[in-house]
């Protein structure tokens, strides 16, 4: 049967419309499932410091903010005394529902080591909860950790719409999303309390407004904005803003030498608005940062938590800080050991996906598109960032504090606009990929 020409005609905007939405849907979806059936697997405390990150959420009504030297409160202390924490087991167990015990009984002699975070992501966090508390999320803990959704989904979106308009197609775009969704760091970061929550929102983010801005020689206040609450909610987010930072002075000094024959070089690099916007990105994220840490001394209550963290630096350790973030930080946060096959799936075709899509884009992409710029100024930074913040420790305070890998997950968002992209190119190549990230978000609901 043929389908009459009027019929035929409005039926495909109908379908177009519908694939439009298709995407973001399933990623919005698939944020959902992976909080919902993690979050209630929770049964012990994150590792990675939720303790007192549960603290500063708890406090946030009464206080705001938490102060350098000030001890963990009673909340936090019997959550952490009746659950126990992640590969560490019961800590305190004795205090469970009970008046607290000495200070030596908690981690950190009973100290918060929260108190370098500005109150952005905690007071965020215990405001969306709030309705989920209403509504019949049992405890504070639990709303908190699901709150996690909302970054998740937000980032998986703002990435997918980034590589939609760099032209790759829906299943590419969606199926980078959901590896992203089903990988070891997300359940860590935003299915727990965890500041490392917002952190690929963040990256996403970034890239999002740079692809955005891209061949305008504009003042982006969007960029400046979201470089300031992005390092504001943590300073590690602004390896990311480093990068977008990069990719405008190199796009304005491009700019520059296309148009040396008509202008002076270096008039008009200067007058490029997007160098403004590159120096405003770098400026006002560092302004506000040190503008916390004097308010945070003023407030100071006594000497800060002792983490015992500190080990000597060496030739060797810097030279393994080197490679420290390149494609790595979709590793599993937490050593769970070799037989979690499940975090070994996600890491490695999502580290696999970062590498190729870095170097494969410098190698044979157009040096004139963002997508080179972003390879380049994320290979730099994934290359320096280790040794810098190891130099800037020791000159700081005088020890080498290991560096996590989730040191560079906001990163990752930009690392994969060039795998979407150079991979996108061919259909078959793109389908593939696509099955690849669709079995790396599965394998997400085993860790």
């Amino acid at each position: 049967m043929v389908m009459p020409d009027s019929l035929e005609r409005r039926f495909a905007p109908s379908w177009s419309a519908v694939r439009r939405i298709l995407g973001p849907l399933l990623l919005v979806l698939a944020s959902l499932a992976v909080v919902l059936v993690h979050v209630p697997q929770h049964t012990q405390v994150s590792p990675i410091d939720e303790y007192v990150y549960i603290d500063y959420v708890a406090k946030v009504p009464t206080q705001l903010f938490v102060h350098q030297g000030e001890e963990t409160g009673s909340y936090a202390r019997n959550y952490l005394s009746c659950h126990g924490v992640v590969l560490y087991g019961d800590i305190a167990r004795d205090f469970c529902n009970k008046p607290v015990g000495p200070v030596g009984a908690y981690p950190y002699a009973g100290l918060t080591s929260t108190d370098i975070y500005t109150p952005l992501y905690f007071a965020s966090t215990w405001l969306l909860a709030q309705p989920l508390l209403f509504f019949g999320v049992p405890d504070l803990v639990d709303a908190a950790r699901y709150t996690g959704f909302f970054w998740l989904a937000g980032g998986a979106l703002l990435l997918f719409f980034t590589l939609r308009r760099l032209k790759v197609g829906d299943l590419l775009a969606a199926a980078i999303g959901l590896a992203i969704i089903g990988s070891a760091p997300v359940v860590w970061s935003n299915t727990y309390v965890s500041t490392d929550s917002p952190t690929i929102f963040v990256g996403a983010l970034l890239g999002y407004l740079l692809v955005r801005l891209q061949g305008r020689q504009v003042l982006s206040w969007g960029l400046i904005a979201a470089a300031s609450v992005g390092t504001l909610l943590k300073i590690q987010n602004f390896a990311a803003v480093t990068v977008v930072i990069f990719c405008l002075v190199a796009a304005a000094g491009s700019a520059a030498w296309a148009g040396r024959a008509g202008t002076p070089l270096m008039k008009s690099f200067i007058r490029d608005k997007r160098l403004l916007t590159a120096a405003l990105m770098a400026a006002v994220p560092l302004v506000l940062e040190v503008a916390w840490l004097a308010f945070r001394a003023v407030q100071s209550v006594g000497s800060g938590a002792d983490q015992r963290a500190g080990q000597q630096v060496s030739r060797n350790v810097l030279i393994g800080e080197i490679f420290k973030f390149f494609g790595t930080a979709a590793d599993n946060a937490v050593p769970l050991g070799v037989e979690n096959y499940s975090a070994t799936v996600t890491s490695h075709i999502l580290g696999w996906l970062m590498i190729a899509g870095v170097l494969g884009t410098i190698a044979v992409g157009s040096r004139h598109l963002v997508t080179h710029s972003i390879s380049l100024g994320t290979l730099i930074l994934a290359l320096t960032l280790g040794p810098a913040l190891v130099v800037a420790t020791w000159v700081l305070v005088g020890i080498y504090v290991p560096l996590p890998e989730r040191y560079g997950l906001s990163l990752m968002p930009l690392m994969l606009i060039p795998a979407g992209t150079l991979f996108g190119q061919k259909k078959t190549v793109a389908v593939g990929v696509s099955l690849c990230c669709a079995v790396a978000f599965g394998a997400g609901f085993f860790l």
